[in-house]
Parts: C-alpha cells; structure tokens; sequence
C-alpha cells in the first residue's frame, strides 16, 4: 500500500460487510432498469396525456362544425322556402302570371310509343325459364 493510502485509511474501521464486483454489478443494472422503466411510463403517460387533450380539442371541434351545418341546413331551408323565393322574384323583376298557355306538341303520344318501342327492340330476347319437364 502506498503511504497516501494508509493515510487516508488509518481512521477507517472496517466492517464485515464487503461488496462482490459481480454483486455491485448487478445491484446497478437492476438500478438502471428501474431508472429505465420509470422513464418509459413517464414518457408514455405524457403521450397519453397530449393524446387526450388533443381529442378533447378534435371533439369540440366536430361539435362547433356541427352546430356550423345545422345552422346552415337552417339558412338554406330558410333560402329555398317559397315566400323567400316569392320575395327575391320580385326583387329581380319577376311578376305573377296573368294569363297562362299550354302548348300542345301533334302526335305526342305517337312519339312517347315509338320511343318505348325502339327500347324494347334494343333489348335482347327474354328466355323463359326450363320447366321441370325435361324429355316428356
């Protein structure tokens, strides 16, 4: 031992409790693997945090976009009832019918039947279903 050693130690009892590398070792990864472990749930616990809160704010969102579109449906259905419509016709010029005409079109119902008869060439033929008569 070196003088500076002995010096340092002269005063210091020993004890019967001594320390193997292997034990110290191991005493110290357990340690780190706590230190790990509780830094893993910290991290994921945040996570989690963050997660919510940003939910929270995805669901207040969904609610005012909501509230946005019924608010709107209203607005439209407001827009398209027939005294709004009645009013804005007025407003452009539009004016009540005085006296209404029909035209009639020569041979409307001749050309409705033609058409339909034209469709239903264009159609391939319908076959019937075998009956359970087979070779009688």
């Amino acid at each position: 031992m070196t003088w500076l050693h002995q010096w340092a130690s002269h005063g210091i009892k020993r004890t019967g409790w001594e320390m193997d590398p292997t034990t110290a070792l191991s005493g110290l990864a357990l340690l780190v693997g706590l230190v790990l472990m509780a830094a893993f749930y910290l991290a994921l616990s945040s996570q989690t945090a963050v997660l919510g809160r940003r939910l929270e704010a995805l669901e207040s969102q969904r609610e005012a976009l909501q509230r946005e579109i019924a608010r709107l449906e209203v607005e439209i259905a407001q827009a398209q009832s027939a005294t709004a419509m009645m009013q804005r016709a007025q407003e452009m010029g539009f004016q009540p019918a005085q006296e209404v005409h029909f035209l009639a079109v020569p041979r409307w119902p001749a050309l409705a039947a033609q058409a339909a008869q034209k469709e239903e060439q264009a159609l391939p033929p319908v076959i019937p279903p075998p009956t359970g008569d087979r070779g009688s």
